[in-house]
């Protein structure tokens, strides 16, 4: 994996570089304390603290002496890379990496050209040039094929789809589009998907697992997941929250599922579709102590309703949402938040590392990171 002829600390320097891209620390995490680090990668404190000055002082990391080392900045390239890598990736001065859109809701657009600012910027401060393309935007519509077609043709060297939205067919259409042998090629996912083509994607079935465990750790003991399961993500959110109750050592039983499995087989997944059912919930008070709800758009129903029932979120029961709108942030709202920036640096790195033939994963799983605010922080269990 590293030239053994470089410096212990160096190579440690990389290992933690590294997994900083892989998403073991998102933006905002906390290390382990030193002595745990220098255990974990095998070498000594001095050692340790060597390679971890270097991130220090790049700004990737930052010490509070009384709470720890927090991420500030996920590497994107490494910067003292190993030489036989560093010739590979040399850029040339019109090497140029096409970027291909679709269009999808409106919090999905806002992300997607968050993901390509950030891809750009990365791709820049690589000494590449990105040409990007919105498949919707253009008249008539392009199809996958026809945009990687085009793209192809100009003679781009790489290709990046962005495909942050919840669509699992996007991927078997780049798949049918381009060959990842031939044209190195980097699917920016929703989701883990399956089939055989590099790609970068927030873990879903962690963040379900993360606000679960941020409900358990302050006593909650039963938790109720407001979702239809019929997105994908939706349903790997639910296998992570049951996970957390497992791992707990509580029963399964502690996991409540809303609404039941007739009206989520009738019910659609527009805002009005669940009106009726957080009302139908709240009148037959099965709403706990603990709500996940499976985004915030389902969250802030849920708000909405219980304040209008005399139930305010915060004070009566602790809610957790996923997105991490903007308008919820006034709210309170506890929520989940996609890594978008490090979603499309880490798509660039990928590339590279692909043009480079220097492979040494096809896979990218980014962690959300939760956002604790009052709907969660507030609330105070009976006999507190």
């Amino acid at each position: 994996m590293f030239d053994s002829t470089l410096q212990v600390s160096k190579r440690i320097e990389y290992a933690l570089r590294a997994d900083l891209q892989r998403g073991k620390w998102p933006l905002g995490a906390k290390l382990k304390g030193r002595r745990l680090l220098a255990a974990e990668y095998g070498v000594s404190l001095p050692t340790l603290e060597k390679a971890i000055s270097v991130l220090l002082n790049e700004g990737i990391l930052r010490t509070d002496l009384r709470s720890g080392t927090f991420v500030t900045r996920i590497p994107f390239e490494p910067t003292g890379t190993p030489k036989h890598v560093a010739e590979a990736v040399a850029p040339t001065a019109t090497d140029t990496v096409g970027i291909i859109m679709k269009s999808g809701p409106q919090h999905a657009n806002l992300w997607g050209n968050l993901i390509v600012e950030e891809a750009e910027l990365a791709l820049c401060a690589a000494g590449k040039r990105a040409v990007f393309l919105n498949t919707e935007a253009s008249e008539p519509s392009l199809s996958i094929a026809q945009s990687a077609d085009r793209l192809l043709a100009d003679g781009v060297s790489g290709l990046i789809f962005v495909g942050i939205h919840d669509r699992l067919e996007e991927a078997n259409e780049v798949l049918l589009a381009v060959d990842p042998r031939k044209t190195p090629t980097v699917y920016i996912a929703g989701d883990e998907i399956h089939q055989p083509i590099p790609c970068v994607f927030p873990d879903q079935r962690q963040a379900g697992y993360q606000a679960t465990n941020h409900l358990l750790t302050r006593g909650h003991q039963q938790i109720l997941y407001f979702s239809t399961l019929k997105p994908y993500w939706a349903y790997q959110r639910f296998i992570g929250i049951r996970q957390a109750v497992r791992d707990a050592g509580l029963s399964e039983d502690a996991v409540l599922l809303y609404p039941p499995l007739l009206e989520r087989d009738i019910t659609g997944e527009q805002r009005e579709d669940f009106y009726p059912l957080v009302r139908a919930a709240l009148h037959a008070g099965i709403v706990p102590s603990a709500v996940i709800a499976e985004n915030d758009m389902v969250a802030e129903i849920l708000w909405e309703e219980a304040v209008a029932f005399g139930r305010v979120p915060g004070i009566d029961f602790a809610l957790i949402g996923f997105d991490n709108l903007f308008e919820d942030v006034g709210l309170g709202l506890t929520s989940m938040r996609y890594p978008l920036a490090t979603i499309g640096q880490s798509a660039v790195q990928l590339l590279l590392r692909l043009q480079a033939g220097y492979t040494p994963e096809t896979q990218i799983r980014l962690q959300l990171q939760l956002i604790p605010r009052a709907s969660t922080e507030n609330y105070r269990l009976p006999g507190e």
